[in-house]
């Protein structure tokens, strides 16, 4: 018992001195941020039951924020266009890229032709005036399109020729006699209605694309004068131009040279500025010289909200330039109806039974103004073209000799207002009038057109020109032409599209020479051509004897015409 008593006494001694030689505490770290914040003490099994714990010292959890929505998906990129297919009127091929395409092309026109009037049957051999059916157009045409850089070439394969209709040609064969140093020619007939084929280039040309406002272009292509002459073939309400724009304004219809052209914002004005060698198609330059030809077209309307408004369009064209006489050897154009009769050809025996030419030599030049006005299922198209050129007369055989019979000139105006009426469907189907580039394709934009088009025209033509051939220099032959040229049309026209690429177009045209007659009178006090009018009907170019009576007074022609198109 004693043991037990004296340890217990020992025990708070032994305590105290081993924590006088212990090294003193630490002071105690406060507990980390991250650290979670202590818990109350657990109540000892002691404390009374019915005692409530606070609140406070219970554990609480705190929920973490909500994470954000996830953004929306990006919308799904547009489908890349196919590699090849047909688009807005076009058939192309395109790389994967698109920054080169090509575009296929061609047309193929297929014309009936029937003249009518007095006389018209009875004409001699070769005078081109019988009922027909021929291929007016054959082409291919392949364009490329290379970023800003486009190029189109067209070629024609279709129209024939025949050779010597009227079995006047002929050719000399001569054998030399060596011995005598002579030889002898003979003259031996051509062959007759030979049929003739030549392809040639109708379009070449390279256009960089800086802007819509701004195109440089240079080749082979339309000169940029009035707006049939700018509309192409396959959008021509009748089957040819009127005659005041083939006949009157530009001397060719396409020329070499190089153009800047351009459409400003919203189609509000259009542009073009030519510099040509004047000499026309596949032909260079002859005299150094070349023409200046400019054509502007304003649509003052474009944001009226009012739609017979938006499309009317007026212009201007202007084409200036100079040929010299010494270089130039071919004849002025001759004037021909839509079928291809000559009323005026630039040639004439002189008194002296000689051939003359009539050739272009110093000033040429020519204007023009335009209108176009759709309303609704109507449009109203008009356009006037003047001229003045200088011109001079040349023995066959004599032209680039520097000899010149007579300096002369040729002024005048034709002009021609046709409406027309869309009786199914509408304008969509075509181009607007007057534009002409290369082709492209805008993938972004889809234009929707009819299957299905018919429309109605009514055309009415005036071509007023004067001829004097030594108004410059010179005396007058007794045979020379000098005079007035008059020629009044009315032209009806019907066009059925099955697509904007499957055509057919009727017309009937009614052509009016007032106070025409023959060059030579069919008895003695009879009718006779005088300066009063220089046109000739076809019923003057018969043979004396055959019909006097239409020979000295029918003044009409009347042409029928069918052309079935396929253009894409």
């Amino acid at each position: 018992m004693l043991p037990i008593v004296a340890a217990l006494v020992a025990a708070p001694r032994l305590a105290a001195a081993q924590s006088a030689d212990a090294p003193p505490p630490l002071p105690a770290l406060p507990p980390p941020s991250s650290a979670a914040p202590p818990v109350a003490p657990v109540a000892s099994a002691t404390a009374s039951p019915s005692e409530p714990v606070p609140a406070a010292s219970l554990p609480v959890a705190v929920a973490p924020p909500p994470p954000p929505p996830p953004p929306p998906p990006p919308p799904p990129a547009p489908p890349s266009p196919p590699n090849a297919g047909y688009h807005n009127g076009f058939f192309y091929l395109r790389d994967s890229s698109g920054a080169f395409r090509f575009y296929p092309q061609g047309r193929l026109h297929v014309d009936t032709y029937a003249p009518l009037g007095p006389g018209v049957s009875r004409l001699p051999a070769g005078s081109a005036m019988t009922p027909t059916i021929f291929l007016r157009r054959a082409r291919l045409e392949f364009s490329a399109e290379f970023k800003k850089w486009q190029a189109v070439v067209m070629g024609e394969l279709g129209p024939t020729s025949i050779d010597n209709t009227n079995a006047r040609g002929s050719t000399l064969e001569c054998v030399p006699d060596v011995a005598k140093g002579e030889k002898t020619c003979t003259p031996r007939t051509s062959a007759l209605d030979a049929p003739s084929q030549r392809a040639a280039i109708v379009n070449g040309f390279v256009n960089y694309a800086a802007a819509p406002w701004l195109n440089v272009q240079a080749g082979q292509f339309r000169i940029p004068f009035s707006m049939e002459h700018r509309t192409g073939v396959n959008v021509l309400p009748f089957l040819d131009r009127s005659m005041a724009v083939r006949l009157v304004g530009p001397p060719t219809g396409r020329d070499l040279g190089a153009m800047v052209w351009g459409e400003g914002p919203k189609r509000y004005f259009h542009y073009a500025l030519a510099v040509l060698t004047g000499d026309g198609a596949d032909r260079t330059n002859v005299d150094a010289r070349f023409d200046v030809v400019g054509r502007v077209v304003v649509r003052p309307f474009t944001d009226s909200r009012v739609a017979a408004l938006k499309e009317l369009q007026v212009g201007g064209s202007l084409r200036s330039g100079s040929r010299d006489g010494k270089l130039v050897g071919y004849d002025v154009s001759p004037m021909t109806t839509q079928g291809g009769y000559a009323y005026w050809r630039p040639t004439y025996r002189d008194g002296q039974q000689r051939l003359v030419h009539i050739i272009p030599s110093g000033m040429q030049v020519a204007y023009a103004g335009e209108l176009y006005v759709p309303l609704g299922p109507y449009e109203l198209a008009a356009e006037l073209v003047g001229i003045n050129q200088h011109t001079r007369e040349a023995e066959d055989g004599f032209q680039l000799t520097g000899s010149s019979q007579r300096l002369g000139a040729m002024w005048g105006y034709g002009y021609y207002a046709h409406v027309g009426a869309w009786v199914i469907g509408g304008r969509d189907v075509l181009p607007k009038p007057g534009t002409m580039g290369p082709p492209h394709v805008d993938f972004s934009r889809t234009i929707r057109t009819p299957e299905h088009s018919l429309q109605l025209l009514a055309r009415f033509e005036q071509v007023r020109v004067s001829y004097s051939g030594a108004e410059r220099r010179g005396a007058p032959d007794a045979k020379t032409p000098d005079g007035d040229i008059a020629v009044d049309a009315v032209g009806l026209g019907a066009n059925y599209f099955f697509t904007r690429h499957v055509r057919v177009t009727a017309t009937y045209f009614y052509y009016r020479f007032p106070d025409s007659a023959p060059v030579a009178s069919s008895a003695p006090g009879g009718p006779q051509q005088t300066p009063s009018q220089r046109a000739l009907a076809p019923a003057q170019g018969l043979d004396k004897g055959v019909d006097d009576g239409a020979r000295d007074a029918a003044h009409v022609l009347h042409e029928l015409a069918l052309r079935v198109a396929v253009q894409f």
